[in-house]
């Protein structure tokens, strides 16, 4: 011990010449090369890698994370470059191997480098829901899951859309590729479409793949839509992005444009599709399963995707205040029959709502198809659907124009004003003697024998401008279709006089709507004979909420009916799947002021209006009973037989 001013001071241990040069020297001179890098075993922060890549913003290329060259003696980035072959990108991994978590971070790097008006995400979640987390990062116009399969459908229906836009936009303007496009619109903003390049995300094709299916499709009918957006898009700015756990449900027509392909561990290493010639061992045994994010590249190169922080997402859209990426339009819960402008935009079209596809209207014209069949369960909008024709009609015609025949067994259009001599039946005897009436009128309207050429068209001319007559049935599956055992119709089956004209009803100013249930349909298409003959004339088909096993022939696809929480939150929402010729198009309905009534209102007839028959059809308030023209307030024809009212015989 050294003592010196009165302080004790622990003596140092001699310090060795070595150690002493050993530092100094250290300092100075050429290092000697690192010949191993450290393993990739510790997570990367996607800030540092974004920092040391330095790449520039806006030229539509980001990291994802660094790739180990050890022979090489190096780490290069993993940079995904949106404006090359390898625009689209599969991830392909096992469970808990980091499928979604790479997404957040390809997602997450792309918007620290660009902003919503250069990149643009729409997800769709199957996964563990972990994309919900960026739902609200600027870039993001929509994440669905699968419990949205409304918001699924529209996210296709707004990339096809874009898709189409822009083919055309490259057509119109003579732009010959994406690159291009890019260019032209920095200076050019009416090419701005609003999206930039646009990725479609899909989290866990094997879940995507497996939804939606039925006895008819044994995969997502999506899946072909998405195949069809990886292969056409590419071209065009659209990008397309998923995950897998399995490679082989892969579509074979999807594989050649996936030209970025990243494996994650796998659950099983023969899965692998890396392979190193002369190997014995696939390089896939070598990724370690406990590192999450950690795969190989196709060239047997290890990678770790860099971890990104979904806590992030305010400090990113703080760098592009008031931008956002656009958002999914869906169909609206209540749509008013002003919000889609005119409701007749033409003679005998009926705008009935909008469609899911574009939001376009949906108009059904009965001047080139003149049937409708509509099938639907209760409470799924049939009878609001034939308020709103009936209306519509009337309010844009006269009675020179249109006369109606509404047979209405449960008194549910019994408050629907129609023309003052038009015919309503609620009763099952009515049913039989009206038929006969309106076939006996609609016969007349056909040229008789002996007529020249010049005649017929004449004919045929006064033909185009002849008063429309529109048979409307409710619930025609529960009329009997059993012959009259009694009365001055015995033998005559209800439907016998009409069936016979509906190949002609175009022809003959006939327009007929008829609704019945969806349960059960596939068999009742077949014994129902009006219902029969819809089908083989390939009418207009209207499918509400039912089942779609019950759907019969007419259900090509799944039919997408009303939300099981419909009647809860918007009573008078309905969703409709459209068939021949408005194929694979879901429809939000219009809703017409007073089209709901309570339903046991419904039922008990409201006691205002008496039945035809016993009375004469009319309201307590006083109002007059419609009459036929020349027969009784029924229609009935002088000697027994029926009229219908308001009609006019011949053209």
């Amino acid at each position: 011990m050294i003592v010196k001013g009165g302080s004790d001071r622990p003596a140092q241990p001699a310090r060795k010449l070595i150690s002493t040069v050993g530092d100094q020297l250290a300092k100075v001179g050429p290092r000697a090369p690192q010949l191993w890098l450290p393993p990739l075993d510790t997570a990367i922060p996607l800030a540092s890698v974004l920092d040391e890549t330095g790449l520039p913003a806006r030229q539509l290329r980001w990291p994802l994370g660094e790739i180990d060259k050890p022979f090489q003696m190096r780490r290069d980035p993993l940079i995904f470059d949106a404006t090359s072959a390898a625009g689209n990108v599969i991830i392909h991994g096992g469970p808990k191997s980091g499928k979604s978590t790479a997404l957040q971070t390809f997602m997450l790097s792309a918007a620290a480098l660009h902003s919503p008006r250069d990149v643009t995400f729409y997800c769709i979640d199957y996964g563990g829901g972990q994309l919900h987390a960026l739902d609200g990062l600027a870039h993001v116009g929509s994440v669905a899951s699968a419990l949205e399969p409304e918001r699924i459908r529209r996210t296709f229906g707004e990339l096809e859309q874009l898709l189409a836009y822009r083919q055309r936009l490259f057509r119109d303007r003579g732009i010959a590729s994406v690159s291009q496009l890019r260019a032209l619109r920095d200076s050019d903003r009416t090419l701005d479409d609003g999206y930039g390049e646009t990725f479609l995300i899909v989290d866990n094709l094997y879940a995507f793949s497996r939804d939606n299916t039925d006895q008819f499709n044994t995969r997502n009918p999506l899946l072909a839509r998405l195949t069809e957006l990886a292969n056409a898009g590419l071209s065009y700015g659209i990008h397309v992005v998923i995950t897998t756990p399995n490679w082989i449900e892969v579509p074979l027509a999807m594989r050649d444009s996936l030209g970025l392909r990243l494996e994650l561990k796998l659950h099983d290493s023969a899965d692998s599709n890396v392979r190193v010639p002369g190997a014995l061992r696939r390089p896939a045994e070598s990724v370690p399963h406990d590192q999450p994010g950690r795969g190989l590249t196709m060239q047997a190169e290890h990678f770790l995707f860099a971890a990104s922080d979904a806590k992030t997402v305010d400090s990113v859209n703080a760098n592009y205040p008031g931008a956002k990426a656009p958002a999914v339009r869906l169909l609206p819960a209540d749509l008013a029959p002003g919000a889609i402008g005119p409701l007749y935009p033409g003679r005998e079209q009926v705008v009935i709502g909008q469609r899911e596809q574009d939001l376009a209207p949906v108009a059904l014209d009965f001047s080139h198809n003149p049937l409708l069949m509509v099938l639907g369960d209760t409470g799924s909008g049939k009878t609001t659907l034939l308020r709103h024709i009936i209306r519509t009609v009337r309010e844009h015609s006269t009675p020179d124009q249109v006369a109606f025949t509404v047979l209405d067994r449960r008194l549910h259009l019994v408050d629907e004003p129609l023309f003052p001599e038009n015919e309503y039946t609620p009763n099952i005897d009515r049913i039989t003697p009206a038929m006969l009436g309106l076939g006996a009128l609609l016969e007349k309207r056909r040229p008789p024998a002996g007529l020249s050429p010049e005649e017929l068209h004449s004919w045929v001319s006064r033909g185009v401008t002849a008063q429309r007559h529109y048979l409307i049935i409710d619930d025609v599956d529960q009329i009997p279709d059993a012959p009259a055992v009694s009365g001055p119709y015995i033998g005559q089956r209800p439907w016998n006089p009409i069936t016979g004209l509906l190949a002609e009803a175009r022809e003959l100013g006939l327009r007929v709507i008829i609704t019945a249930r969806a349960t059960g349909s596939g068999h009742i298409l077949m014994t129902n004979p009006m219902l029969r003959r819809f089908h083989e004339l390939q009418a207009n088909t209207l499918m509400l909420s039912g089942s779609p096993q019950d759907g019969g022939a007419s259900a090509d696809i799944a039919s997408s009916g009303c939300p099981q929480d419909a009647e809860s939150c918007c009573p008078t929402t309905m969703f409709q799947r459209m068939y021949r010729p408005l194929i694979h198009s879901s429809v939000s309905m219009l809703l017409r002021e007073g089209s709901t009534h309570d339903e046991s209102q419904r039922r008990s007839g409201r006691s205002d209006r008496h039945q035809c028959g016993s009375g004469g059809a009319h309201r307590a308030s006083g109002r007059r009973p419609r009459r036929g023209r020349t027969g009784d307030r029924c229609g009935r024809a002088p000697g027994g037989r029926s009229g219908v009212a308001g009609n006019r015989g011949g053209l």
